[in-house]
């Protein structure tokens, strides 16, 4: 007797896709001089010879999607080694299995990470969040997003990702109290870190916090939430904690009011 096995043409498109996503992960190697030679980490990738504000960088991609340049060294490896490492531990997920839906910010050993349900994907560090003007939560937030996007599952909300993140965060700092806002009155007028104050821009005031500190603003009346940037001094009135600009009290609905109360949690 003589079996034959075929497989359908369903089967060998699956199995054509398996081949596809356990192989999809690529990396980019960005350097200031060209011809810098950069070893393959993954079953397939690129190379690329360029640079982010005249500094080396390591960009990773999924799928030939890029879903984060990483901007600086961190735990002894250069930022292109920490491009290769990543590509490389993705790869590995890839091919033992991953939980796509599960991709995610969160904290390990008090720093900010991105994570899915298999473990550690990446670590986001200070100075690639500051060089793309953002916390390192926020950050965390986009390459997961990035890496979700890339592996066709939903985006995390972004506001209520960095609630939730920050809200679990058990070093969190958090400011509460009465807010007041100030707009186009003083627009124009420099602010105590020597900015000049656009009403239009996501900034506010406080006494103490350092200037640049991202805050997330909660307005729990309504639910609404707003990211600022510390720039200036004050409430310079009693029983306020926080001034925020005219276009941070419009989206936390309060322009009306005047004076609301606010849980600000600083972002790390």
């Amino acid at each position: 007797m003589q079996i034959s096995l075929r497989r359908s043409p369903k089967s060998v498109v699956l199995v054509i896709a398996l081949l596809v996503l356990c192989t999809a992960v690529g990396i980019a190697a960005y350097a200031d001089s060209p011809g810098t030679p950069f070893p393959a980490v993954a079953a397939q990738s690129s190379a690329a010879v360029t640079g982010i504000d005249g500094q080396p960088a390591g960009e990773v991609t999924v799928g030939g999607q890029v879903v984060m340049r990483i901007r600086s060294a961190m735990g002894g490896f250069t930022s292109v080694q920490r491009a290769q490492v990543v590509a490389s531990r993705l790869q590995g997920l890839f091919q033992s299995g991953l939980t796509p839906d599960s991709i995610a910010p969160g904290f390990l050993n008090g720093e900010v990470v991105v994570e899915a349900k298999e473990g550690l994907l990446v670590t986001v560090d200070q100075a690639t969040a500051q060089g793309n003007g953002s916390s390192r939560l926020e950050l965390a937030v986009a390459w997961a997003n990035n890496l979700r996007q890339s592996l066709d599952v939903p985006l995390l909300p972004w506001h209520e990702t960095l609630l939730a993140a920050i809200r679990s965060y058990k070093n969190a700092t958090v400011v509460k109290g009465l807010a007041s806002w100030y707009g186009k009155e003083l627009s124009g007028a420099k602010t105590s870190s020597d900015e000049v104050f656009n009403p239009n821009d996501f900034t506010a005031a406080h006494r103490t916090l350092p200037f640049g500190t991202r805050l997330l603003v909660l307005n729990p009346a309504n639910g609404h939430t707003v990211v600022v940037r510390i720039n200036d001094r004050g409430p310079h009135i009693r029983g306020r904690v926080l001034d925020i600009s005219l276009a941070a009290a419009r989206v936390l609905g309060i322009v009306g009011q005047g004076v609301a109360y606010v849980e600000a949690y600083v972002l790390p």
